[in-house]
């Protein structure tokens, strides 16, 4: 996770062609791709990822975020995966 304190924003920055396929691979059995706009992200693999499980102010304002995301339509059903926006990064690098 780039910046785990930023609980503000969830976006996935791409370098290079941007497909399906591509988003996938990258994410490796982390989540999975929506088309080319958006992937949904395991949340459980987000806060493993952050180095800051064990933070309970932390946790307490990503579970925050997470409800609120929820309440907007950006996690799945079962509140298990985020949504995260597609950003293509200029200045591609392969």
């Amino acid at each position: 996770m780039a910046d785990a304190d930023d609980l503000k924003r969830f976006q996935v920055d791409v370098h290079g062609e941007v497909t399906e396929a591509g988003l996938n691979r990258a994410l490796g059995g982390l989540g999975y791709a929506e088309g080319v706009e958006h992937v949904w992200v395991s949340v459980d693999e987000l806060v493993r990822s952050s180095g800051r499980a064990d933070d309970a102010d932390w946790h307490s304002a990503f579970r925050k975020m997470v409800e609120y995301a929820g309440s907007k339509g950006w996690t799945d059903d079962d509140g298990t995966r985020l949504r995260a926006h597609i950003v293509q990064v200029a200045g591609a690098t392969g």
